[in-house]
Parts: structure tokens; C-alpha cells; sequence
């Protein structure tokens, strides 16, 4: 879902900030404390896929 918010050109972006942030409010995600921990484990997760993207475009 959050994958389909990334801005898109030369290359994929990063998953913009806000929209992670609208993802929390929209399921439920309230409190500060799990919004901070949910959005640093996607934002992890988001630069491993990126980091592979760039790799992968960079073989052709």
C-alpha cells in the first residue's frame, strides 16, 4: 500500500514522510511512541529496498 506513494522519475523515491504518517492515523497507530518506532522500522525497511533498486538499475 505505502509502496504506491513513492515518487517516481529517473529512479524510485523514498515513501514521502506524510504518508506514513497518514497510513498511522488511517489504521490506528495514535500514540507517539508507536508512531516513531513504526515509521523507523518502514523507513529501514524502505532504504534496504532502495539501496537494492539502485543496485539492480545500475547492472544493465
Amino acid at each position: 500500500m505505502l509502496s504506491a506513494c513513492r515518487p517516481t522519475g529517473f529512479s524510485v523515491g523514498a515513501i514521502p514522510f506524510g504518508d506514513l504518517l497518514a497510513y498511522c492515523d488511517t489504521f490506528g497507530i495514535h500514540s507517539l511512541s508507536e508512531k516513531e518506532d513504526f515509521i523507523k522500522i518502514i523507513q529501514g525497511l524502505d532504504y534496504v529496498f532502495l539501496t537494492s533498486a539502485d543496485k539492480k538499475g545500475g547492472e544493465r
